[in-house]
């Protein structure tokens, strides 16, 4: 089949992560909401080798008087986005925190060796710089990308509780309940930036590629094809000295954060989950490269969805603050002349989380959702998750 005639497309957000069966350290991986709350990233957190980000996570909490746990990843990531913008820094005193970072920094188990150079210059330096050069929003958000990356770097499968082995490799059970074809007339669009599916389709031994994404590693074009829109912890970032560069080796392991000098850096190359998103398209705010990347991306993703005949939707919950994705979908139906879908399945709880599982309401006001942005022949709604949804 070719490239603008996809039969199945399979969304993925990251109530998927959560039911694919993974676990790190005995417990469920963390979606973005409740994130805070996710007993591994709370361990990572206590272990005091995120410090910037502890004090940033202190002042969040201040601001919000609420339990942490139930806060999202998007909430705090955009809270560090606009704590950055000059309007708020003047209502804040950080000299407090900053303070308090230099003393962090200067204990032995906030060492680290993906820390940022400037925790290790001003810990051997021992002398309190001038306010102005210490930059604690840059630095707790190297702080979460290296959480992000540690919280991911072990992807332990599940034991056998389900009814086979095969059944408990949740995306090989959907390509062989629902018939999925494993070639390139078969897209993952993946919201995420985990490397869950890619875990499950290689233990299934299902060929798949990235489509965009530079590569020294051959890739084989007919096989699944793996879209993400908001970048992946396994695709490198490097700038911006000597230049920058987006690639990936395929590694399903988290690309290790290195900072060697300020404007001199190795990261994961992924997208803030803030309601700005800049680095999607923005020539302006971004490098060239990034810019063509997620242009690629984005655009592949209305064409593969505009020609597809079946729609999966997996862990994506249609959250009204997710106008990016809203706007795909308006797109993506024009470019359909608005005719529906042979088959639309949706496989989510209706807010992602288990309290509104049996909220009547809930459900109804989710499946209208889902009928307007992803209208279908014959659509099909499974509010029991993805376990239910491949069980035989």
């Amino acid at each position: 089949m070719s490239d603008c005639n996809p039969h199945t497309v399979v969304m993925v957000g990251t109530g998927a992560t959560i039911g694919s069966g993974y676990t790190r350290c005995g417990h469920n991986l963390p979606g973005d909401r409740r994130f805070f709350g996710n007993p591994v990233v709370r361990e990572l957190l206590e272990s005091g080798r995120y410090p910037t980000l502890q004090l940033m996570l202190e002042s969040f909490w201040k601001l919000h008087p609420m339990e942490l746990d139930s806060v999202g990843l998007e909430e705090v990531w955009t809270f560090l986005e606009f704590a950055g913008k000059k309007f708020l820094r003047e209502s804040a005193d950080l000299e407090e925190q900053q303070d308090g970072w230099l003393e962090a920094i200067r204990k032995p188990e906030s060492q680290a060796d993906d820390e940022h150079c400037l925790c290790k210059r001003y810990r051997e330096d021992q002398t309190i710089p001038p306010s102005d050069e210490i930059d604690l929003l840059l630095l707790a958000g190297w702080d979460l990308r290296r959480l992000l990356s540690r919280v991911f770097e072990d992807l332990v499968p599940p034991r056998a509780t389900l009814p086979s082995d095969d059944h408990a490799n949740r995306y090989k059970a959907l390509l062989e309940t629902f018939d999925i074809a494993t070639d390139d007339s078969t897209i993952f669009i993946s919201l995420n930036y985990d490397t869950v599916l890619e875990h499950a389709l290689n233990e299934a031994r299902i060929r798949w590629h990235y489509r965009h994404v530079h590569s020294a590693v051959a890739r084989d074009r007919r096989s699944i094809r793996i879209l993400k829109p908001h970048g992946s912890l396994n695709w490198r970032f490097r700038g911006n000295v000597p230049s920058v560069w987006i690639d990936t080796a395929y590694a399903l392991a988290p690309v290790g954060c290195q900072s060697y000098e300020v404007n001199r850096f190795k990261e994961a190359m992924i997208i803030p989950p803030t309601q700005i998103k800049q680095a999607i398209m923005i020539a302006e705010t971004q490098p060239p490269e990034v810019v063509q990347l997620f242009r690629a991306i984005w655009k592949e993703a209305v064409d593969v969805l505009a020609a597809a005949s079946r729609v999966f939707v997996i862990g994506y919950s249609f959250p009204p603050t997710d106008l990016h994705l809203h706007t795909l979908f308006r797109l993506v139906g024009r470019k359909r002349n608005f005719e529906k879908f042979d088959e639309v399945f949706c496989c989510t709880k209706c807010d992602g989380q288990e309290r509104t599982k049996n909220d009547e309401q809930d459900r109804k006001d989710f499946e209208t959702t889902v009928r307007r942005f992803l209208p279908a022949k014959d659509p099909h709604f499974s509010h029991d998750g993805f376990e239910a949804l491949v069980s035989p």
